[in-house]
């Protein structure tokens, strides 16, 4: 006769722990929603090749605010990490409305693609120079201000490196401490 043993089960160790080619979680969510809807019926995976196929994102951390835009996602909680964007070689136009960005510099190989960007309620963004060389881009927004009844001002001081946007044909900006 066999006696049962209480021996845990041998876990693997030194497996290196992969890091998503879109670290933040809420951003992940809105790239998946977005490649789901354009490839309907079909498996899909977040990796550079599906990243590319991406024109228009929306990862939009406030309900109420655009809803009406095709391709609207509403996400789990806000984006803080841009992280992996950087592969969506062919994105147009970017909505990231609500979130708490910080940090634009994995934007800057976007600089010959994206036309679109819409940061407003991002209210601690403060450096807008990882964005001076995007010399396609024609509509910029970053308004601060009140989001579902609360009055937060932006980080922006300096917009200095706006001066470089050639293209540029639409700034919407408010509640921003420019200098």
């Amino acid at each position: 006769s066999s006696t049962a043993t209480n021996s845990p089960t041998p876990t693997p160790t030194g497996t290196p722990t992969q890091t998503p080619i879109i670290p933040d979680p809420n951003l992940r969510q809105a790239v998946l929603e977005t490649l789901e809807t354009a490839t309907p019926n079909a498996t899909v995976n977040i990796n550079i090749a599906s990243l590319s196929l991406i024109t228009r994102l929306v990862a939009d951390n406030n309900d109420n605010s655009i809803k009406g835009i095709p391709g609207w996602v509403p996400i789990g909680g806000p984006v803080t990490s841009l992280q992996g964007l950087q592969n969506c070689t062919n994105l147009v136009t970017l909505y990231l409305e609500s979130n708490d960005i910080r940090d634009l510099t994995p934007l800057t190989p976007l600089k010959n693609t994206l036309l679109g960007l819409h940061l407003d309620y991002n209210n601690n963004l403060a450096d807008l120079s990882p964005i001076s060389t995007f010399s396609n881009l024609i509509n910029l927004e970053f308004r601060s201000g009140t989001v579902e009844g609360t009055f937060s001002a932006g980080a922006v001081s300096n917009l200095s490196p706006l001066s470089t946007l050639a293209s540029l044909q639409e700034l919407e900006i408010s509640s921003q401490p420019v200098t």
